[in-house]
């Protein structure tokens, strides 16, 4: 309200300063709340998404390998949500006949144990007479019931009398492998969140910034999660647990990269805006494409993955993909808005003011930048010696990979127990090869099989223990090779 100075009168002047001042802090506000929403509805869809998991060799192996047409046909001649584990008993004075009646009375305990699938088979004695082995069928329709119907045998099982007892075979190595994957979830998880944080707080050096970029990886996650969830039960895309570990990593590390960028320019901006809604306009202006350009980019990337021929990479592809989408919509929306809220206060307490001195022109980083300006050839021919000296790590990579056995940075049960019965047994008795045939060639089938360096023995699959009739299922038979190499 104004007084005109040449007629005396009063002028009365309308402002919205306050209004549009307010309007972006609303706008955050909702923006929040939107997204605290959105979490709670997508938490029970996240939850869910480990029960879609298919871990079955069928859905790693590329649809057209020999192996993946085996293994369907193997469902014909017996249970296909079985697998085998063996329990290997050994006395390196040589097995007694006390031991071989304790092995009986034990073997016949485990029927009906919890995973436990039918009865143990008889002891199969080494023939250096130091051994015995039993097969015992354990649930294979999950990891989770293989990791049970090992812990029933271990259990059950015991090593009283003097002799040593292992279960191992694949349903104990892949029981020992899913428990590391468990505890390597939990441990990575761990990790990765310790180095953000002692990484923020190196950076920042507030006590109350990191917390925000691990909730905007948070709510990134369990969206990522439900968002793959409903896409595998709409479209019938297979989800392993490889895929939705990476999924994990994925969203931490793109994540935080992403917040990283988008706080280190709202910092920058706080300096030389006067208020926080203009710095944070500068800063999306700033970050935002950058943000959505590395996305995009590696979006497009993990979709080609979608090509491969191994059923496990088109699992992964798309998973990460909208992991990477997931992280990038977050950082790009939530983050701001609550940056906008709390403004300078979450630096506290080295909070930027408007005027101050930019960090990018003082300290340790730009006595750095400013060497590298000035010796630019010198600094990339010294990092680039470095990094290639960093590099001859590559040469002792295997690329034809490794024994199950040797995948262990730790002694597990199974793989001590797959070294005692390699020692004793041929090496290929507890995870035979599989031939699927025709019935009238099966004698054929028996006979090209043993005649192949390599193999120990053939055996066609009989319609009991007891019996010598084969089992014959649409004209075919299925022949067990066992292999003299592990």
């Amino acid at each position: 309200m104004k007084t005109d100075r040449k007629t005396g009168t009063l002028r009365v002047h309308h402002t919205t300063q306050g209004t549009h001042s307010r309007r972006p802090l609303v706008v955050a506000a909702f923006v929040i709340l939107g997204w605290l929403l959105v979490a709670g509805v997508s938490g029970p869809f996240a939850g869910k998404l480990i029960s879609l998991q298919k871990n079955d060799l069928a859905d790693f192996l590329p649809r057209s390998a020999e192996a993946t047409r085996v293994l369907k046909l193997e469902g014909g001649f017996q249970n296909a949500t079985v697998v085998p584990a063996v329990v290997v008993f050994e006395r390196s004075s040589g097995i007694t006949d006390a031991d071989r009646a304790s092995v009986a009375v034990m073997a016949a305990s485990v029927t009906g144990l919890k995973g436990v699938v039918g009865d143990a088979s008889q002891p199969i004695p080494s023939a250096d007479g130091k051994a015995l082995e039993l097969v015992v069928n354990v649930d294979g329709s999950s990891i989770g019931g293989t990791g049970d119907g090992v812990s029933s045998l271990r259990n059950a099982f015991h090593t009283s009398g003097g002799f040593s007892v292992h279960v191992t075979g694949p349903a104990g190595l892949a029981a020992d492998f899913g428990s590391a994957f468990k505890a390597l979830d939990v441990k990575l998880l761990a990790g990765t969140t310790f180095v953000v944080v002692v990484i923020l707080l190196l950076v920042y050096r507030s006590p109350i910034l990191w917390l925000v970029p691990l909730v905007g990886v948070g709510l990134a996650l369990v969206l990522a999660q439900a968002l793959v969830y409903l896409t595998v039960r709409v479209t019938g895309l297979t989800s392993n647990g490889q895929s939705q570990g990476l999924l994990t990593v994925l969203v931490f590390g793109a994540g935080t990269d992403y917040a990283l960028l988008m706080i280190s320019r709202y910092r920058e901006e706080l300096r030389r805006q006067p208020t926080a809604q203009a710095a944070i306009r500068a800063a999306l202006k700033g970050a935002a494409p950058a943000i959505a350009a590395s996305g995009a980019t590696v979006i497009l990337a993990l979709l080609c993955l979608l090509l491969s021929d191994l059923g496990s990479n088109k699992s992964l592809g798309p998973t990460a993909a909208i992991g990477i989408a997931c992280a990038m919509v977050t950082m790009l929306t939530f983050l701001p808005a609550l940056l906008l809220l709390t403004g300078g206060r979450l630096f506290w307490p080295f909070a930027p003011r408007f005027g101050s001195a930019e960090q990018s022109k003082i300290g340790l980083w730009s006595r750095i930048a400013s060497f590298v300006g000035r010796r630019s050839r010198l600094a990339w021919v010294v990092s680039g010696l470095a990094l290639s000296v960093l590099a001859l790590g590559i040469t002792q990579l295997n690329p034809t990979g490794i024994a199950s056995s040797d995948q262990y940075t730790v002694t597990v049960d199974s793989v001590v127990g797959q070294k005692i019965a390699d020692q004793h047994f041929p090496a290929g008795t507890g995870s035979p090869a599989v031939i699927i045939g025709e019935a009238a060639a099966s004698s054929a089938i028996v006979a090209s099989a043993r005649s192949v360096p390599g193999v120990d023995s053939a055996t066609v699959l009989t319609t009991s223990p007891a019996s010598i009739e084969p089992k014959v299922v649409d004209g075919k038979v299925l022949v067990s090779v066992a292999l003299a190499d592990p």
